[in-house]
Formats: structure tokens, sequence, C-alpha cells
């Protein structure tokens, strides 16, 4: 296109690039299991590991059943915290005078809440589960054993191998993370020109003479541009609705 494209120097972001690639949701197995496993081999291909922590709230539950506290209180307790928390529980506690005085209070007609409220603060922070990433996928050129200990996580039928990694910490062994995302948008738009071609009788637009063709078409702006016509990003609604697309 002619473009220079800066933001894969990762000298400058910190990181290296990763490999982004789209598919309808429909056909994202398809291409991992029948493509990806079947071209570089079940070893060769494998999910990355993602860390959950205990929140703030969590802390406080786990600690208050610690010391036997009741889950009365304890709600009582969780509803002092705000929704969102900039930092940590500690930072709260020491930033807020207001909701470290409601925790005093608590202390007082509970004594317990004293060391409760210390052992949620180190809680906090600490990884409790662990789960896989949506989209990331490592593929090797050898067995990723070799590089990683692994987990084996079971889909269905299938058993898929997980690093036991991150993968902030695979890109620090250098190996490259694939993200393979499933978008119900692309699969909106996949039934809406096989929609057009069975109403047609097979006939439609040639996609790839409209992908390398005029961009300029002014149609198509004032179409998009109307208020008749309402697009919802789909990484926010995850759907798009066209109330008057007609005329497209």
């Amino acid at each position: 296109m002619g473009m220079v494209v800066d933001s894969i120097s990762y000298h400058k972001i910190g990181s290296p690039p990763d490999v982004d690639t789209d598919f309808p949701e429909a056909v994202r197995d398809a291409i991992y299991y029948d493509y990806l496993v079947g071209e570089w081999g079940r070893e060769n291909v494998a999910h990355v590991t993602t860390l959950g922590t205990i929140q703030a709230k969590k802390a406080i539950d786990a600690a208050a059943k610690n010391y036997r506290i009741s889950v009365a209180e304890a709600t009582a307790a969780k509803k002092l915290l705000p929704d969102k928390i900039d930092g940590t529980l500690a930072d709260l506690l020491a930033s807020n005078s207001e909701v470290s005085a409601q925790f005093d209070r608590l202390k007082e007609r509970n004594p317990r809440w004293e060391d409760a409220l210390k052992a949620a603060v180190q809680l906090e922070g600490h990884v409790n589960q662990y789960g896989v990433h949506a989209g990331a996928v490592i593929i090797s050129n050898d067995s990723l054993v070799n590089h990683s200990p692994v987990r084996w996580n079971r889909q269905g039928e299938r058993m898929d191998m997980v690093l036991q990694y991150t993968y902030q910490e695979c890109e620090a062994l250098g190996l490259i993370k694939y993200d393979f995302l499933g978008l119900d948008t692309l699969g909106i738009l996949q039934d809406a020109v096989r929609y057009v071609l069975d109403s047609n009788d097979g006939e439609g637009p040639n996609l790839v003479a409209l992908a390398e063709g005029d961009m300029d078409d002014e149609r198509v702006y004032r179409e998009i541009s109307s208020p008749l016509t309402r697009l919802a990003c789909s990484s926010l609604a995850r759907r798009i609705t066209c109330v008057n697309c007609c005329a497209l």
C-alpha cells in the first residue's frame, strides 16, 4: 500500500511483534485443528496460559472466612469499597480517609477484622487460578515441550496442549505469539454475501473486484453516514445493526 508501518518496531514498544489473523467464529476451530495442528504437528502448536489474581473483594471474602467472620459482615465490608480501585487495597486504605474510617468502625464492632484486613491486603494480587488465552497460539518448528512446561486442556473430545507460561514469558523465550481470533462481525458479513447470492440465483458481487476496485464510491459513503444506518463496534457490542442497508 506504500505505507510505512513502524508499530512493529519492537525496540520502541518494548516487546516483539505478534501476528493477528481474524476469521469468522464458525471456522476458528477448523483453522486451529485442521490447519495449524495438521500442518505443524500436535506438539508444535499450543495455547497460552493466563493467570487470574485475587482482587480486593475476593481477598476480603477469603480473609473473613478464615477468621470466622460471618458472610453478612463480609458482604457489608465489601460494600465499603468503590466499584473501581485505583491501585491496591492497601493504597485505598492509606489514601481514602472515609473508607479507612469505616473499616476502623468494623474493627471496633468485631476485633477479628484487625487481622482479617491485614490478611486481605497480603492475599490481594496473588495468583489463584489459571485459564487459556482467548486467541493466543504459539507455533514452533520443534516440539514446544523443549521450551516450556505444558498441561493438557480438554476441549470436548480433544486434548489441547497449553504452555504453562504467559505470553509475556513466551516472548522472553523468543517465541512469537499468533492471535487467531474468531470474529462475529466476519460471520455476519459472510452471511450477508450468502443471502445476496441466494436471493439472486447465485449472482452477486465479485468480492475480489470490490476489494481491488474503487474505494471512493459516494453512494456507499452517503449511506454509511446517514442516520438510518447504525454500526456498533464488534469489540463493544459484538453485533452490527443495519436498519436500511438495501441500497448497498
